[in-house]
């Protein structure tokens, strides 16, 4: 009698135990060497659906090859009634990695990143056509080369005494910022003069404008494969756009880079293209963000980004919440945002970009030498300090294709809670 009473406590304990709920953390970025503790817990564990779950993360652990110093635990927990039903699995993007529900981006400058050269010698030729007579249009653009030429002369002492250091500033902020105050200062007058006034409001009379003119075409002839490689980088890579410019007219750049690349993504992904249907046409449709500043009929300038710093503030907002930043620019007014970025990419060798670089010890890097960078984990920030170069958009596809690569094989971290059955 005594025996089969210590069986049956000893049977009762047992089922005691099974119901005992079986919580784990397990971390999916762990080394693979970590899979002999989850056999271990596999082998004691003493319901089916431990087992299987067990069983899963042991395949899982061995075909994960991303180191991580956490360990796998066992944590007791305590399991209400409805949850003893269910096996939940959740999963925490880290706040660093742009995972499952963190964003890509590609942001890109405008003139001399997209387009060969400066744009905005062309508004005032552009503005001018809307005179009849001949001499009005000469004055405008007149007017208009007194204030550019008065700017270069300016900007380019001011540069030269911060290349030989004869004006003293503390750090590259203060001296970009230097620069873009006589930036902001002939903008205003130019905004006073009206020679902009006129300019085209709509995306398609701008473009007829620019058609209609061999000259405004050769002026604003985009780089080659920038719109290709723009276009299949969200389409295919699945990165958001956006253009962040210092330039005046939103329209111009509608016009001469947005217009494109929604044309060339029409015709090789759209519904009649060669590689979809409606649906993936609709889906794989580029849709910019564009932060740039504001220019109205009258030819009035609005500055919402008129140098440097605002650049950065920009990029420094789409990087929070753990977003995945990729910038493109060409000149010394990009260096702040391309420092800021996850990844920043200096395109075209701007001596005035380069020996600012120089200057305040920016390591300027070829993307050619990223394979043998020890910067170049993908998702990780670019070392401080660190811009990479090239002069063709072939290399910035070939970049985006690793940073995107390295995005999708992020592995999230995953909590497993293994209830009993």
């Amino acid at each position: 009698h005594n025996d089969n009473q210590k069986k049956r406590k000893r049977e009762k304990a047992n089922r005691t135990t099974e119901l005992r709920p079986c919580t784990f953390i397990f971390n999916c970025t762990q080394h693979t060497q970590e899979a002999s503790n989850l056999a271990m817990h596999f082998n004691i564990a003493k319901n089916t659906v431990n087992r299987l779950l067990l069983l899963f993360l042991i395949v899982h652990k061995i075909s994960t090859t991303v180191p991580s110093a956490s360990a796998f635990n066992p944590v007791p927990s305590t399991v209400t009634a409805s949850a003893a039903t269910t096996a939940t699995m959740t999963l925490r993007a880290s706040a660093t990695n742009p995972t499952t529900t963190n964003k890509k981006y590609l942001i890109i400058d405008f003139d001399g990143t997209c387009t060969e050269s400066d744009t905005t010698c062309v508004l005032p030729k552009l503005a001018a056509l809307q005179d009849d007579n001949e001499m009005k249009r000469n004055e405008r653009i007149w007017n208009y080369k007194q204030h550019e030429t008065e700017y270069f002369e300016k900007y380019g002492k001011l540069k030269d005494n911060i290349m030989s250091t004869k004006q003293q500033f503390q750090n590259l902020d203060d001296a970009l910022n230097a620069l873009d105050d006589v930036s902001t200062q002939i903008t205003r007058r130019v905004s006073q003069s009206g020679c902009l006034a006129g300019l085209p409001q709509e995306v398609m009379r701008m473009r007829s404008l620019i058609d209609a003119d061999d000259e405004f075409g050769e002026a604003l002839r985009l780089r080659e494969d920038c719109v290709r490689v723009v276009s299949d980088a969200h389409a295919t890579g699945g990165w958001k756009l956006g253009v962040l410019s210092i330039n005046w007219c939103r329209t111009l750049i509608d016009a001469v880079l947005i217009h494109p690349i929604e044309a060339y993504s029409q015709m090789k992904y759209g519904d009649n293209g060669s590689t979809g249907t409606a649906a993936a046409a609709a889906a794989r449709k580029p849709e910019f963000d564009v932060w740039c500043n504001a220019l109205d009929e009258d030819g009035k300038i609005t500055l919402n980004f008129p140098g440097a710093i605002s650049k950065r503030e920009c990029i420094a907002d789409l990087r929070k919440n753990g977003n995945h930043v990729v910038y493109v620019g060409d000149s010394a007014t990009d260096l702040l945002a391309l420092l800021e970025a996850d990844v920043g990419i200096l395109i075209g060798g701007s001596s005035s970009a380069s020996g600012m670089a120089e200057r305040w010890g920016v390591n300027l890097v070829p993307i050619a030498d990223r394979s043998s960078s020890s910067s170049t984990s993908s998702c990780d920030k670019q070392e401080p300090n660190t811009v990479w170069t090239t002069c063709n958009w072939k290399e910035i596809e070939a970049l985006l294709k690793e940073e995107h690569d390295g995005v999708a094989t992020a592995t999230p971290n995953v909590d497993v809670m293994i209830p009993p059955m």
